[in-house]
């Protein structure tokens, strides 16, 4: 019990901090924006720069607010599973940060024909780890890089492949990539992040008796592989 009321206090102690400095200062810094703008007389090429950072300050500000969200649903196991078509899932989520991708000038490519299958999970969850591991490789890609997405059915799970050719880990890098500790670098463009979100995939996809693994190399690329489990035709009566 006192272990548990530890890890409890540590997760409450992080959570305060992520709401207090990750979020905050974002807000902030689209409050600065607004004012600036609101009071006028900004150049033209000013404002498409203000602007552009205001997009980019409020993506990332509604990724930080659905990850704590997620990861308040997965504290109570909140979650449902259900059949998701995931090339039409993928394809969405996509679509929706391919214009993040297009301002650093990488290549987002899904290679997932529509219509392809489907796969027994949360659908929350499952876009979730899908989001985050797009927008992960893009802050870690650089200009002129690409992301390909994949899929494999094989006759007991399902593997979704994010693979980019951007700055890739150290193998002490990879080995502490999942853990509370690990290490929270900059982007290609000096992002910034908190590491909340591979955790919270590691987190969902053992809750789908699912799995992560990561392949990479220093200065060359990475490739995130997730493993879900296919039901067996005999489940359905088959």
């Amino acid at each position: 019990q006192m272990i548990e009321t530890k890890e409890l206090n540590a997760q409450k102690d992080r959570l305060f901090s992520i709401i207090g400095h990750d979020l905050r200062s974002p807000l902030s810094g689209i409050e600065g924006f607004l004012n600036v703008l609101d009071h006028g007389g900004v150049p033209d090429h000013e404002r498409r720069i203000m602007q552009d950072e205001l997009l980019r300050l409020t993506r990332n500000s509604r990724q930080l607010l659905d990850n704590l969200l997620q990861w308040a649903k997965r504290d109570t196991k909140a979650y449902e599973a259900s059949e998701v078509d995931y090339p039409k899932l993928i394809k969405m989520v996509g679509e929706q940060l391919a214009p993040l991708a297009e301002a650093k000038g990488i290549k987002l490519q899904v290679l997932i024909d529509e219509g392809e299958g489907t796969v027994t999970g949360d659908a929350d969850m499952l876009e979730m780890v899908i989001r985050n591991l797009i927008a992960n490789a893009i802050k870690f890609t650089a200009n002129g890089g690409w992301i390909k997405l994949r899929a494999y059915e094989l006759e007991s799970e399902l593997r979704l492949e994010v693979e980019d050719n951007g700055i890739g880990m150290t193998e002490q890098q990879r080995q502490r990539l999942f853990s509370p500790h690990r290490e929270v670098g900059l982007g290609t463009n000096r992002e910034k992040g908190v590491g909340l979100g591979l955790m919270l995939c590691a987190e969902f996809l053992t809750y789908m008796n699912g799995s992560i693994e990561v392949r990479s190399v220093k200065d060359k690329g990475s490739c995130f592989t997730v493993h879900l489990p296919r039901p067996s035709r005999n489940n359905y009566g088959l």
